[in-house]
């Protein structure tokens, strides 16, 4: 949940979210957003504007408009109308039947899903 920090008189309060912290140690920033943004995007349940999803994730405009871009390019979202909308693409949908198949959760997903 996003915690308002207080404001300077004047200025609008600054907003920080888990994306805007840094992350852990270890960690890579710009994929621990790039994973985050994938996240609202499918909780979005259909295309989200890209201020919108910046704004969820505490990220600047410009920030979220290059990870975007760069997942447009690997094929995970893809641009919907113009360049400020987008949704999830068929290659996370790829990855989950992977995982279906391993040999693990394939009876779970037959019991899930069916053949």
């Amino acid at each position: 949940m996003a915690t308002p920090v207080p404001a300077k008189r004047g200025k609008k309060p600054r907003v920080t979210s888990p994306a805007a912290t840094p992350p852990a140690g270890g960690q890579v920033q710009s994929l621990t957003r790039g994973l985050r943004l994938l996240e609202l995007i499918a909780d979005a349940h259909g295309s989200v504007a890209l201020t919108e999803l910046a704004q969820q994730a505490g990220l600047p405009n410009s920030t979220t408009h290059r990870l975007l871009s760069t997942m447009q390019q690997q094929g995970f979202v893809h641009q919907v109308g113009d360049l400020a909308t987008g949704r999830l693409a068929p290659t996370p949908l790829w990855w989950a039947a992977v995982f279906c198949r391993a040999a693990i959760c394939w009876p779970l997903c037959i019991r899930c899903y069916g053949d």
